[in-house]
């Protein structure tokens, strides 16, 4: 699982965790770690659903590719991070309907999940 001593990393802003055969799902600590930057947990076995709360407005990148994310998307992660990255996941539903006039997008990455609509 993901350790749980993160939840003390109050100062970190990179938190890159790719193929380190994490398991379970996103602990809500890391929602809330007030200078977080970044969080890539890419390539690990991380599951369950992205949480609807978020906290931390700093927030650019969240990447978690080829994993076992199910579910929806919240509307908050079309809004805070410039680089989403979600490919190679379980995802579900319809893409958030948020207008991107305005937002700063780096890059969008979605591709290899199960969303529907227009």
């Amino acid at each position: 699982p993901i350790p749980s001593y993160f939840e003390f990393l109050h100062n970190i802003e990179n938190l890159e965790c790719n193929e380190c055969y994490l398991t379970g799902t996103i602990p809500t600590f890391l929602y809330y770690l007030p200078n977080l930057l970044t969080l890539d947990f890419s390539i690990n076995y991380i599951s369950g659903r992205i949480q609807n709360t978020f906290k931390n407005e700093l927030f650019k990148s969240f990447r978690i590719e080829w994993a076992y994310l199910t579910g929806s998307l919240p509307n908050y992660i079309m809004i805070s991070p410039r680089d989403l990255s979600l490919p190679k996941n379980y995802l579900t539903g319809y893409l958030p309907s948020v207008s991107f006039t305005g937002l700063d997008f780096k890059s969008v990455q979605f591709y290899f999940n199960y969303f529907h609509g227009p």
